[in-house]
């Protein structure tokens, strides 16, 4: 597997864990951030971008260029692995912070639009990516 590929998605990985792991102090309560629910926005979009990265990796280190089914199991699966692993790190080791099944929900969803997302890419612009 050429681990290039996937050096963005798992720099993205590190920003989500940065992002999780952010005392609730540090982050504004006013402006869009008052918005109810945006956390959950947040998730989606954290995770939406993380499963686009990790589809472009399996994408790129894939010797015929296709992406295949399993590409897509495999992306899901590591966003629904790693989307679980935050929150237990938030409820158990991160002062101030909760972690929850719902957000996990919301990882998995922006982990599927992420996918889906690149796929259409893939559809309109073939060659844009190679």
């Amino acid at each position: 597997m050429a681990f290039r590929f996937f050096i963005p998605a798992i720099v993205w990985g590190l920003v989500i864990l940065m992002a999780i792991s952010m005392p609730p102090g540090n982050i504004p309560k006013s402006g869009i951030f008052s918005i109810p629910h945006f956390d959950k926005l947040v998730h989606f979009v954290l995770f939406a971008v993380f499963g686009l990265l990790f589809s472009f990796g399996f994408f790129k280190q894939s010797k015929q260029g296709i992406f295949h089914l399993r590409f897509v199991v495999f992306t899901i699966l590591a966003g629904v692995i790693y989307g679980s692993l935050t929150e237990v790190l938030q409820h158990f080791y991160f002062a101030g912070r909760d972690g929850n099944i719902i957000d996990v929900l919301f990882n998995l969803f922006g982990t599927v639009f992420g996918v889906l997302l690149f796929s259409f890419i893939l559809r309109i612009r073939p060659g844009f990516l190679k």
